[in-house]
């Protein structure tokens, strides 16, 4: 009984031991490429290994282009800042959805939508207001910090991705 008791307190001290290490795992927020992806065909359980990725007018991916040897398997369309598109190699977020849903090759095209309004926060810090106790004995006023909401204009661009399947 009391051996059963020490396997049973240093497994669970181990899987402690463990969680600690590995610190709690949160799940990727989705990249605009997931979040509006479009499916156009049944989407591949099998992911590929090798994706290609390549970038077009915005108006030639808009268009679904045809590949010889492909099939469409769906689309991304949004806007957003050029900085919310990320990487557009293989190995970049975009290369793992693209893997993921079973595309080998992604068609990618962005054009300048002009400017929109977005909301920024600036972090703030001031002197706070201490009583005059405070101040007759010596101790500096506290520091305050926070945070403040401007809008800023900022460059939008138009974004589309046609994922394809090799067929043959």
């Amino acid at each position: 009984m009391v051996c059963r008791m020490r396997t049973v307190l240093g497994a669970a001290a181990g899987l402690l031991a463990m969680a600690a290490i590995s610190g709690c795992a949160t799940p990727k927020s989705p990249t605009p490429w997931e979040s509006a992806f479009s499916p156009m065909a049944e989407v591949g359980h099998d992911a590929t290994e090798q994706v290609t990725i390549r970038q077009v007018d915005f108006e030639r991916a808009e268009s679904n282009p045809r590949l010889p040897g492909h099939e469409i398997i769906g689309r991304s369309a949004f806007r957003d800042e050029r900085t919310a598109a990320g990487d557009l190699s293989a190995g970049s977020r975009l290369g793992d959805f693209a893997r993921s849903i079973g595309a080998s090759m992604v068609v990618v095209g962005e054009r300048h939508a002009g400017q929109e309004e977005r909301v920024r926060f600036i972090r703030t810090a001031g002197v706070g207001v201490d009583s005059g106790d405070a101040i007759s004995r010596g101790t500096p006023p506290a520091r305050q910090s926070g945070s403040e909401a401007v809008p800023v204009l900022v460059d939008v661009y138009d974004y589309i991705a046609v994922f394809y399947r090799r067929v043959d």
